[in-house]
């Protein structure tokens, strides 16, 4: 747990210090504060995820690898070169699921333990935009 809770620490840092004053146009507008804080969750459950301790939860780990990827199209993460898995342009209706997910982790009181109702909402919004 003190792992995680270093690497989060961590990970929130360097993304502070990476921001960029880019603003692009294309993806849905969400405040600064709610990504920092979606990026914390989306890096926490991911690690959690490598790490073994939630298994078998992929439309979870679906919905955080496209916040992770929308994270860096958007300059909160920096990574060179950019995954494999974020290369394609989102639709615009995935783009705004993921915007609302950011927002929703932003207000979300319990970000650090647990967001479900944020993850589930954004599940029921990807189903709908994909079908």
């Amino acid at each position: 747990m003190k792992l995680t809770s270093t690497l989060i620490a961590l990970f929130s840092i360097l993304a502070l210090a990476a921001c960029s004053q880019n603003q692009l146009t294309n993806p849905p507008k969400v405040d600064r504060f709610s990504l920092i804080r979606s990026m914390t969750y989306t890096h926490r459950h991911l690690l959690e995820q490598q790490l073994g301790a939630q298994l078998g939860k992929q439309a979870s780990e679906q919905i955080l690898l496209k916040s992770h990827c929308d994270l860096i199209k958007r300059g909160v993460v920096r990574t060179e070169p950019l995954p494999e898995s974020c290369q394609p342009l989102a639709p615009q209706e995935v783009q705004i699921c993921i915007a609302e997910f950011h927002r929703c982790i932003g207000s979300c009181g319990t970000f650090m333990r647990d967001c479900s109702p944020c993850e589930k909402r954004a599940e029921r919004c990807l189903g709908q935009a994909t079908r």
